[in-house]
């Protein structure tokens, strides 16, 4: 019973801190960014999401318990950041299990759709991810996003890596 307690008391203040932090597209439960970082990370986000019209969310997470981290992040997005006009995306890096996840909503697979458009997002990310660099590895995953988002603009179509090599 008592164990029933706490553990329905952490995902309270897990749902809490995410709900809280929600207004802000930058969730840093782990810590892992200085303020500095935090600010200008923040802000790059808010950019390229007016540009685009979406929501644009990076999660660092220390914990999410024994949730995996696929349906934590489509929880969120879900939940915290699928208002916006062309859909939503985030970012869950999640500490304690070094696991990392990005989900999308339907709206914004419509502009990026296939897996290898998906697999753009991890360019340049996953080395900066590996060496602990948080700020660059979210910098680069939002400068991806804005690329790919930027190409559906100029060209209707959704971004395919398997084009650039045509036979």
């Amino acid at each position: 019973m008592i164990k029933n307690f706490f553990a329905l008391l952490a995902i309270f203040l897990l749902s809490f801190s995410v709900t809280f932090a929600a207004e802000n597209s930058v969730v840093d439960d782990a810590k892992v960014l200085t303020p500095s970082q935090l600010k200008i990370l923040s802000e790059k986000i808010q950019q390229v999401e007016t540009k685009h019209k979406v929501r644009i969310a990076v999660n660092f997470s220390q914990s999410i318990g024994n949730q995996n981290p696929d349906t934590t992040a489509n929880h969120y997005l879900k939940k915290y950041y699928g208002d916006a006009q062309n859909g939503g995306i985030i970012l869950l890096v999640v500490m304690d299990t070094r696991s990392w996840n990005i989900a999308l909503d339907a709206k914004l697979n419509q502009r990026i759709f296939s897996y290898s458009d998906v697999a753009y997002l991890n360019d340049g990310f996953m080395d900066k991810l590996h060496n602990d660099n948080f700020a660059g590895a979210a910098d680069v995953y939002v400068d991806n996003v804005d690329k790919l988002l930027t190409y559906y603009a100029e060209h209707g179509t959704p971004y395919d890596r398997t084009e650039e090599f045509n036979p």
